[in-house]
């Protein structure tokens, strides 16, 4: 399996998906690809929340005021 810890690279597309049901605290939960028992995981690093940098960029849109 891949280093987990790894810097994430969305391009990187060798990259392993984990199983939803074995991500860790701190590893993101974004799925790719179809949900359910089978769903797959980004498990890149995160900095406390649900999602690595990458994806929680795709979830909250950023505000301009």
């Amino acid at each position: 399996m891949a280093d987990r810890k790894a810097e994430h690279d969305p391009r990187a597309r060798d990259r392993q998906l984990v199983p939803f049901v074995e991500t860790r605290a701190f590893e993101c939960r974004w799925i790719e690809g179809p949900g359910g028992a089978e769903a797959r995981c980004c498990g890149a690093p995160t900095d406390g929340g649900s999602w690595c940098r990458f994806h929680r960029e795709i979830v909250f849109e950023r505000r301009i005021r």
